[in-house]
């Protein structure tokens, strides 16, 4: 995966929501969803950039994330929204200070018992995106994939098409146009489903 937030073509080691470890995130976390973000395979020391403006909090040895950073965005479709990079060897900005994207955040650890790995089992970076007016009960603490967003920053919502309704769909309550099929409960999901309309994101996540 490639992306402003690091250099180079980087292999993912867990993607959100995945299916293998929601027991373990529901015991530990009480994420019924699952992990909820994605899992970079990175050296440790690996610079990590901020994906957006906005105002970082510095957060060291923040329980299983480890040395965790917050970037509260400042604007587009995710302004009041939240970046999570995790499990740092090391910060490189200050708290509370303002940011610009491409900015360098951190460097990356998550090796086993070292300082600022947090619950971490080997070395990577999480990263997570919550959106404004987030949804803290949809099973990943608010958080939704950050996948669609994380190859050029939030900036890239923008972009995605407007999904018009189909046959057989549900509506999105107070997001004309916009629908996805229907699923029975219990089907596995991947990954949440992210809808753009104009400037502004929607998101939907299904759960039981």
């Amino acid at each position: 995966m490639q992306s402003v937030m690091w250099d180079g073509d980087v292999p993912v080691s867990q993607w959100f929501a995945d299916p293998c470890c929601i027991a373990t995130y529901r015991d530990l976390y009480g994420m019924w969803g699952g992990h909820n973000g994605i899992d970079l395979a990175l050296p440790v020391g690996t610079p990590l950039y901020a994906p957006d403006d906005g105002v970082v909090r510095v957060l060291p040895e923040d329980g299983g994330y480890g040395n965790r950073i917050k970037l509260f965005i400042a604007h587009g479709p995710f302004a009041g929204g939240m970046w999570t990079i995790a499990h740092l060897s090391e910060f490189r900005v200050p708290a509370q200070a303002q940011v610009s994207k491409g900015t360098l955040l951190g460097l990356s650890g998550g090796r086993k018992g070292a300082p600022g790995a947090g619950f971490s089992s080997g070395p990577h970076a999480h990263i997570g995106l919550r959106p404004p007016n987030y949804d803290d009960g949809n099973g990943w603490e608010g958080y939704v994939s950050p996948e669609a967003y994380m190859a050029d920053g939030t900036a890239a919502a923008a972009a995605l098409p407007i999904v018009q309704p189909l046959p057989g769909t549900i509506e999105m309550p107070g997001v004309a146009g916009v629908a996805i099929p229907v699923l029975p409960v219990g089907t596995a999901i991947s990954s949440v489903v992210v809808l753009a309309v104009g400037a502004a994101a929607a998101y939907l996540v299904l759960k039981d």
